[in-house]
């Protein structure tokens, strides 16, 4: 298994943890460094619209730059030929047996998965209802595209939040996958259209239900923040 590990470069405290990780777990890994957000150019900012304005705020270049990375990790993937990939966040805590579990729960995904996400997201708040869990059984579990009220989280036990994705910090993703979203970003910067106006997670929510993705959360999780555990100080701003 190969991991993508996207690193803001000025953060060297991240780069140190990180490399204690890739040391711990003897990950097969490589840095995603370039798209640092001082060195995006025009053409890598094309695919963005700064000015749309959400919840009284709009894109920071360090979103986008985050977001750059995450695609070239994906290329990477393509262009390795790999059938998949592990991508990781700088400030990712891996659980101790992370190795070992996260072999275990790809082995248990259907033919037809795109994404696992393994980490438990914002705040440790998203996670698989245990009723799920004890209905189904295993450890990865198929999360519905479309977003969660908090009616329909009274009803299903799922989670409020926007669709699928579960924070973008740490999960696999199919070659096939990266494929079709390197696709869909090629078509955003030849048409103009559909411009990326959200973080990463957000914009995954609405590109995965769009391309209709098989998108799979883990349980036991195996991976946390370290920006929401409060190891790291969080590096958003314009």
């Amino acid at each position: 298994m190969k991991t993508f590990i996207l690193h803001y470069t000025p953060l060297t405290e991240r780069k140190t943890h990180m490399d204690n990780i890739i040391k711990d777990h003897k990950l097969d890994s490589s840095y995603v460094l370039n798209y640092d957000k001082e060195d995006m150019t025009d053409l890598d900012k094309e695919i963005f619209d700064f000015n749309r304005v959400w919840q009284n705020r709009t894109l920071y270049l360090s979103n986008a730059s985050l977001i750059c990375k995450h695609l070239e990790a994906y290329k990477r993937i393509v262009d390795e030929n790999l059938d998949y990939g592990l991508i990781l966040e700088d400030d990712v805590v891996l659980k101790d047996d992370f190795t070992k579990k996260i072999e275990e729960y790809y082995k248990q995904l259907p033919e037809n998965w795109d994404i696992l996400f393994v980490g438990d997201g914002f705040k440790g708040g998203l996670r698989v209802p245990q009723r799920v869990i004890d209905e189904l059984g295993g450890n990865v579990f198929l999360k519905d595209n479309n977003g969660t009220s908090a009616k329909m989280r009274s009803e299903t036990g799922w989670p409020v939040c926007a669709g699928s994705t579960r924070c973008s910090d740490s999960y696999l993703i199919k070659k096939e996958t990266a494929q079709r979203i390197l696709n869909y970003v090629n078509n955003i910067r030849t048409t103009k259209r559909h411009k990326i106006t959200h973080p990463s997670d957000l914009w995954m929510n609405g590109l995965f239900k769009n391309l209709n993705f098989k998108v799979y959360w883990a349980e036991p999780t195996l991976s946390t923040q370290g920006t929401e555990n409060g190891l790291f100080k969080s590096a958003h701003g314009v």
